[in-house]
């Protein structure tokens, strides 16, 4: 097994992401970033970060990080770190489902015991923990 070819999987998805962010950190506030940013309700989402109201969690980090920094790169930089984390946290789920090689003269199927079907994610997860 290659046990640095996870390392470098989660590396690679940081590495694309920051790519995708870092050009584009000084640019100007666009539609939906303007209403949320003329003040209207902005003092709640700044002070209430759980709640019945959607996406009050992601309000609310925006809020915070405009209240702490009043920066729009400071507002992308935080982004790309929970987009990243959101990332790496799938990657590992994905490396956690359970693995099934495929058995030869085995057809994954009903009536099969349960550790010889393959998992739908089987191949890339394996492919990720270099087992293939």
């Amino acid at each position: 097994m290659r046990a640095w070819l996870p390392v470098a999987f989660g590396t690679l998805i940081a590495a694309l992401a920051a790519a995708l962010y870092l050009p584009f950190l000084a640019n100007e506030l666009i539609f939906d970033d303007r209403f949320f940013f003329s003040g209207r309700h902005f003092a709640r989402y700044a002070t209430t970060p759980l709640g019945v109201e959607l996406r009050l969690p992601g309000y609310f980090s925006l809020a915070f990080v405009e209240v702490v920094s009043g920066s729009i790169a400071a507002q992308r930089l935080v982004s790309l770190a929970l987009h990243v984390g959101v990332a790496l946290a799938l990657y590992q789920l994905i490396l956690e489902l359970p693995y099934a090689p495929r058995h030869e003269g085995c057809a994954a199927g009903a009536g099969q015991h349960a550790d010889d079907r393959i998992s739908p994610f089987a191949g890339l997860r394996g492919l990720m923990r270099g087992k293939h």
